[in-house]
C-alpha cells in the first residue's frame, strides 16, 4: 500500500459509510464477495447509493456495523438510524460533505435528486440533511 493509499484509508475510518474494498480490508482482508454475503446474511448493514436509473448496485457499508462485526461478531446487529451517524445536525449540509460521507463524488450526490434549499443563492452546493437521511433510510440493505 502506498503512502497516499494509507492516508486515504485512514481518513475513510472517520466516515460513517465505507466502500466494499475498505470493509473487506478491515475484516481481515476478506474478499468483496464475502462482504456482500455478510450483508445478505444480515451480519453487516449497508445502503445502496446508486442512482435510481442504475441497475448496478453501489454499496456502502455502515462503519458502525463493521466495528460491531470486529468487536462482537456473535451478538446480533442493532438497527442503524442514519440521522444519528452524521457528525452534525445542521438542517443543510454541503454537497461535498455528503460526498465525503458517502465515499462518492459531488456530481454523484447531485444526481441522487436530493432536495436542496430553494430560497438561497447556495442551491447548487447544499442539500437538506433530512433529504439525505430519508434517502439512506429508503435505500437500506438489511
Amino acid at each position: 500500500m502506498t503512502r497516499a493509499e494509507q492516508t486515504d484509508f485512514l481518513l475513510a475510518l472517520f466516515r460513517p459509510l465505507l466502500t466494499l474494498g475498505e470493509t473487506a480490508f478491515l475484516l481481515d482482508e476478506c474478499s468483496e464477495r464475502h462482504v456482500l454475503n455478510l450483508l445478505d446474511e444480515g451480519k453487516l448493514r449497508g445502503v445502496n447509493i446508486a442512482k435510481s436509473t442504475e441497475t448496478r448496485r453501489e454499496i456502502r457499508i455502515y462503519r458502525y456495523s463493521v466495528e460491531h462485526r470486529i468487536m462482537v461478531p456473535l451478538l446480533p446487529l442493532t438497527s442503524i438510524e442514519p440521522e444519528r451517524i452524521f457528525p452534525h445536525s445542521r438542517p443543510t449540509i454541503l454537497r461535498r460533505e455528503a460526498a465525503l460521507w458517502l465515499a462518492c463524488t459531488e456530481q454523484h450526490v447531485s444526481q441522487l435528486a436530493l432536495a436542496g434549499p430553494r430560497d438561497s443563492s447556495d442551491v447548487r452546493h447544499r442539500i437538506y440533511r433530512d433529504a439525505l437521511v430519508a434517502f439512506l433510510t429508503s435505500r437500506d440493505i438489511a
